[in-house]
């Protein structure tokens, strides 16, 4: 059943993304949370073994906003036994390492442009809305492009790491190798 419900869930993200509803309806905020949850369903951190999902995905902030106030409401929701979800607002950047993944608002990389090296060598996914994110050696943009919502993807970022991500994120995304050529979402 849970199965039914996730492919549910990243079917309507992707009915949204790509195009086929007006998203300007949904609350941008609303549907980066939904996109952040579900990356635990769609991606393999490089530390899971046998290629199965972790069983506890940390997802880390480093401040309130609408973005992370939406996606502490899904967490505090889910029931999913397979995977435990858990919510950390840092109060330091000490705590980084504790986490699977980081959503990271512009103005936190206003604030500490060093954040990305800071979390080099460390398995925890990066995701921002920042627009020269990738180019900076982040994993996973989110970005409002007219009336969808895309997922961008460092594929050269996440192959370091030993991340994988599965075919229909895939299939979604667009694609960013660090030779600056980008592979649209069909």
């Amino acid at each position: 059943m849970r199965n039914i419900s996730k492919t549910l869930t990243f079917a309507i993200c992707f009915w949204i993304s790509s195009g086929f509803s007006n998203a300007a309806s949904y609350e941008e905020h609303s549907l980066k949370a939904a996109f952040l949850y579900n990356f635990a369903d769609f991606i393999t951190w490089p530390n899971a073994s046998n290629n199965k999902p972790l069983s506890a995905i940390n997802y880390c902030v480093l401040q309130d906003g609408l973005v992370q106030d939406s996606l502490s409401s899904l967490i505090d929701s889910d029931e999913d036994a397979n995977i435990e979800r858990n919510f950390s607002l840092l109060s330091s950047l000490d705590q980084i390492a504790t986490c699977h993944l980081l959503y990271i608002e512009t103005d936190n990389l206003t604030t500490n442009p060093d954040l990305l090296d800071i979390t080099s060598g460390l398995p925890i996914l990066t995701v921002s809305d920042q627009e020269e994110f990738l180019e900076n050696g982040g994993m996973v943009k989110l970005a409002r492009e007219q009336n969808r919502m895309r997922v961008h993807l460092n594929v050269d970022k996440l192959t370091e790491y030993a991340f994988r991500v599965s075919s229909q994120l895939m299939r979604l995304a667009t694609v960013y190798s660090l030779d600056g050529s980008f592979e649209a979402a069909k």
